[in-house]
C-alpha cells in the first residue's frame, strides 16, 4: 500500500509538472527573447506575430512533452513491479 501511494503522489506530481512546463516554457523563452534575443543580445521586439506563431509551436510540443510523463510513470510502475516480481522467485 505504502509503494503504490508513493506511486500515485509521483504520478500526480508528474501529471502537474508536465501539463504546466508548455506554458512555462513558452514563458521563459518569451522573456528570454524580450531581453537577450535580438541582434548581439540585445532586447527582442515581441510583436503579435512572434508571440502567435510561438504559442502554436508551444501547442505542437504539448502532446510529445505529455507523453514524456506517462513513459516516466510507467516507467516507476515497470519497477516498483520488477522489484515485487524479483521478491516473489527469490521466495
Amino acid at each position: 500500500m505504502l509503494a503504490l501511494k508513493g506511486l500515485a503522489t509521483v504520478r500526480s506530481l508528474l501529471t502537474i509538472v508536465f501539463s504546466s512546463v508548455t506554458l512555462l516554457m513558452a514563458l521563459v523563452t518569451f522573456w528570454v527573447y524580450a531581453y537577450l534575443g535580438g541582434p548581439n543580445w540585445t532586447p527582442g521586439k515581441l510583436t503579435s506575430e512572434v508571440v502567435f506563431v510561438s504559442i502554436a509551436l508551444f501547442g505542437i510540443l504539448n502532446r510529445p512533452l505529455g507523453l514524456v510523463a506517462h513513459m516516466v510513470s510507467k516507467t516507476i510502475s515497470v519497477s516498483a513491479a520488477m522489484k515485487r516480481f524479483d521478491t516473489y522467485l527469490i521466495l
